[in-house]
């Protein structure tokens, strides 16, 4: 990178930075998955944190999401509608705690 310009010098760290933050919470909770239990504990842990990601990619309040998810899915929503509760279409519904505008350009610019 010597000698290079200092625009592209400047564009590649930021790319590496953006790759160095999204693979943050993999290696922060590397310790952590070593506590799953057992091998299905850890099957569990993979899928819920892939669900969280996914709430996460789609901006919506991950938190709000997930709580409404397991309360429908509690309360015996019919199988035949789970596609339903994908992030991307919760999120289009009225009422949805969506992220905020703030909060939105925040992730937008980690990503």
């Amino acid at each position: 990178m010597r000698g290079a310009d200092p625009l592209l010098r400047r564009r590649t760290t930021e790319a590496y930075n953006r790759a160095e933050n999204c693979l943050r919470p993999v290696a922060l909770g590397r310790k952590n998955y070593l506590f799953a239990g057992s091998d299905k504990g850890g099957e569990h842990a993979a899928a819920i944190y892939t669900l969280i990601q996914t709430a996460r990619l789609n901006f919506v309040d991950r938190e709000a999401w997930l709580r409404d998810v397991l309360t429908r899915v509690a309360d015996e929503h019919p199988a035949n509608r789970i596609g339903e509760l994908a992030p991307w279409i919760w999120s289009a519904k009225p009422g949805a705690d969506q992220v905020s505008a703030k909060e939105m350009s925040h992730l937008k610019s980690r990503m």
